[in-house]
C-alpha cells in the first residue's frame, strides 16, 4: 500500500510534539518494487518522497531487513520506485531504501527529520513479493572417478510472479545431505559450499555402497533432491 502521511503529498501540515507546533513536514512511502534477489529473499526498492533536505529514518522491520537505516532526501532523476509526484514539484526530493524479505509482508516505522523538526515515527505496512524458492538442476550425470563421484549442479531463483522463469543464483551457500546417511562430501570443504558467479558449483562425494539420494539445501530454501548416486 502507498501511505501518504499527515496530509496529501502536496499539502502542508503542522506536526505537533507535546502540543507544540514545530513546522510543516510530510512524506509519502511508495509501494515496494521488486528489483532483485538475495539468498532466501526478494530485494525491493522503497522510495520515500518528502520536502528536500533532512533525512528519512527507518526502524527495524517486523520481517526482513531495510537498508540504510537513515537516508538523506535528495533531488535528481527519480528512481522507478518513486511515486510520480516527485518529478513534478521542485521542492520535493526522495530517499531510497532496500527491503529484503522472505515473506513479502512487514511493518516498519518511518520518520522525517529536518533541522530541529521531526515527525512522529509512523508504522507503515509493506507488501511486496514473497521468496518463491530455488530450482536445482544437473546439466550432466554424475561423473564416476576411482574413489569419488563428481556432481555439478546449478542453482537458480524462481521468479515469484512466474515460477517457471528462473534467474541464476550466484554466491549462494548450501548444504548437502544423503539418504541413507552413508555418503560424505569429500570436497570442497563445508565452509566453501557456495555457487559461483553463474550459480554453478561442483561437489565430490564418496562412493556409495548402495543407491543413495543426494539432497541440496540452498540458503533460505528447502532441501531439493539433486540426484541418486549408485555404486
Amino acid at each position: 500500500m502507498r501511505a501518504t502521511l499527515l496530509l496529501a503529498l502536496l499539502a502542508a501540515c503542522t506536526v505537533e510534539t507535546k502540543g507544540e507546533s514545530i513546522g510543516s513536514l510530510t512524506f509519502t512511502v511508495g509501494d515496494p518494487l521488486m528489483v532483485g534477489y538475495a539468498p532466501g529473499q526478494i530485494d525491493h526498492a522503497i522510495c520515500v518522497v518528502s520536502q528536500l533536505g533532512g533525512t528519512i529514518d527507518v526502524g527495524t522491520p517486523s520481517e526482513g531487513t531495510i537498508t540504510p537505516a537513515e537516508a538523506t532526501v535528495i533531488s535528481g532523476a527519480q528512481d522507478p520506485a518513486c511515486p510520480a509526484a516527485v518529478g513534478t514539484d521542485p521542492n520535493l526530493g526522495f530517499a531510497l531504501f532496500h527491503w529484503k524479505t522472505a515473506t513479502g509482508h512487514a511493518i516498519a516505522s518511518f520518520q522525517h527529520s529536518k533541522g530541529n523538526l521531526s515527525t512522529s515515527a509512523v508504522d507503515i505496512e509493506l507488501t511486496g513479493e514473497a521468496f518463491a524458492g530455488y530450482a536445482v538442476t544437473m546439466p550432466n550425470p554424475a561423473q564416476t572417478q576411482a574413489n569419488y563421484q563428481l556432481l555439478t549442479f546449478v542453482l537458480a531463483y524462481k521468479n515469484p510472479t512466474n515460477t517457471a522463469m528462473l534467474v541464476s543464483a550466484p554466491h549462494v551457500t548450501y548444504s548437502v545431505s544423503t539418504v541413507p546417511n552413508t555418503v560424505t562430501v569429500l570436497f570442497p570443504a563445508m565452509d566453501h559450499l557456495i555457487t559461483d558467479m553463474n550459480g554453478e558449483t561442483t561437489v565430490a562425494v564418496s562412493p556409495p555402497a548402495a543407491p543413495t539420494a543426494v539432497f541440496v539445501e540452498p540458503q533460505g530454501g528447502d532441501p531439493v533432491l539433486l540426484t541418486t548416486v549408485h555404486p
